[in-house]
């Protein structure tokens, strides 16, 4: 009876031994370094961290996954039925495994050092991930058939062949792919190298897929050899074309993504588009919208929203951005109690197929009222001195349902021990008035940013980093 084949995990423990101690390391060094109570990114875009947590979300959860992982590759290598085929693809799964968890250790480095307060731009990571194609690349041929990882498609898994073949295929378009991301990272604009990434990993998956169709109709050991079988010419021009087409994808997404390269006739109608709702004509500014924005906003809409926002001063100025086929107007404009910017998206045909309108960078401290800047300090002070009770009565239904004065009492006690109310700023976005008391405690200073419906009540309650937008 033959022995069920043993794959070799002690070069992968030992290496996840290592990457998980080191992160634990790092996180007990920073867990003496960060303030108690400090807020830390523990998710984010590329706009900046969108979300905060404690001091054991943001510096456990990266080791946990790793740990996790780890599990998870041990898990896969008991219960994988191709035992044999595992084993003799050892070095690959190992080499996988650790590239995984180095990901993550490097990921883990990035968010402390961010965490004690230096400035990482988001493209670091991806000087991170290209290498780790590029590693994945060059294992890839040396997979053998399998279950869970590799190129699994109905095609690989049913023929040695179409799987050999398709792997040594894939393995160069991950080398390439890699490539690309790691060049896409020396460009300035955050957008282009997460763009160019996600598009080519989506065209390089569809082609691999129809590579590993065409490698099974070559299989000559398939059961259904009947048909006519396609040459290996094909399989040659599939490749081909795969890198053409990655190329020509490379170069479109730059061409889109280039910076300012808004044409200066689109900027001239963006700013139409504004001064003609300045002047009352909303029917002619409402000529420039695709259908889609003509059946949301007709001229009476418009005319509603545009005297939400007072009397017209002037265009203070213009900027521009683009986003995949769209291109943005940013129209700074100057209203006699603020200043907002008319963001507008223009589609190919350069109709205007989105507007919104949005707090401008260049905002003046605007007119929300002193009643709401002193409720709004009242707010806070209460809960400085343990009201919370009395702070929420100053919420909406809606805020009342989703924050409890226990629940109230739970966020004010993960900050610290509260200082002082150092300052206040204000926003106005339609409807919505906007104050943000700036806060001080022992170990960090926060924004509290209160939101107040037209019936002066709160509606919306955030606590983020001061002086950031949300």
């Amino acid at each position: 009876m033959e022995t069920e084949a043993r794959m070799n995990l002690k070069p992968g423990l030992i290496g996840s031994g290592i990457i998980i101690s080191i992160m634990i390391i790092l996180s007990v060094w920073a867990w003496t370094v960060i303030p108690a109570g400090k807020l830390l990114p523990v998710h984010g875009g590329l706009n900046g961290p969108d979300c905060y947590g404690s001091k054991a979300e943001a510096l456990l959860g990266l080791p946990v996954t790793a740990l996790f992982m780890t599990g998870l590759f041990l898990l896969i290598a008991k219960i994988e039925p191709r035992k044999r085929n595992l084993q003799l693809s050892s070095k690959a799964y190992t080499t996988m495994w650790l590239a995984s968890l180095s990901f993550f250790l490097v990921m883990h480095v990035f968010g402390i050092l961010r965490d004690i307060g230096m400035k990482l731009s988001v493209n670091s990571i991806i000087y991170i991930i290209g290498p780790v194609f590029i590693v994945i690349g060059n294992y890839m041929g040396k997979i053998r058939s399998n279950y869970f990882f590799g190129i699994r498609t109905p095609w690989t898994l049913s023929s040695e062949f179409a799987w050999d073949k398709t792997h040594r295929f894939g393995g160069k378009i991950y080398i390439l792919l890699g490539i690309i991301i790691l060049a896409s990272a020396l460009s300035q604009n955050l957008v282009l190298p997460f763009t160019l990434m996600m598009s080519e990993i989506l065209v390089s998956a569809l082609m691999v897929t129809i590579y590993s169709y065409f490698a099974w109709k070559m299989d000559p050991g398939r059961a259904d050899n009947s048909q006519i079988q396609p040459g290996s010419s094909t399989l040659k021009g599939v490749a081909v074309f795969t890198v053409v087409l990655m190329f020509l994808l490379a170069v479109g997404v730059v061409y889109r993504l280039r910076p300012n390269s808004a044409s200066q006739a689109l900027v001239t109608r963006a700013r139409e588009v504004v001064q003609l709702q300045a002047n009352g004509d909303f029917a002619g500014a409402e000529k420039n919208f695709d259908q889609t924005m003509k059946d949301a906003l007709p001229p009476e809409k418009l005319k509603d929203l545009w005297q939400k926002f007072g009397k017209f001063t002037d265009i203070e100025g213009t900027r521009t951005e683009n986003l995949f086929i769209f291109q943005i107007v940013y129209v700074t404009t100057e209203f006699e109690s603020q200043t907002v910017d008319f963001k507008i998206v223009f589609n190919t045909r350069g109709q205007v197929s989105g507007l919104w309108i949005v707090p401008s960078a260049a905002s003046k401290p605007n007119s929300a009222s002193q009643v709401l800047v002193t409720r709004a300090r009242e707010v806070v002070q209460l809960q400085s001195k343990g009201d919370f009770a009395g702070a929420e009565k100053n919420f909406d239904q809606t805020m009342k349902d989703a924050l409890s004065p226990e629940r109230l009492r739970n966020i004010w006690q993960g900050i610290g021990k509260y200082k002082d109310i150092e300052g206040t700023r204000t926003e106005r976005l339609v409807d919505y008035q906007i104050v943000y008391i700036t806060t001080k405690f022992d170990s960090q200073t926060v924004d509290f940013k209160i939101v107040f419906n037209t019936q002066g009540q709160v509606s919306g309650l955030w606590i983020v980093p001061p002086g950031e937008r949300h």
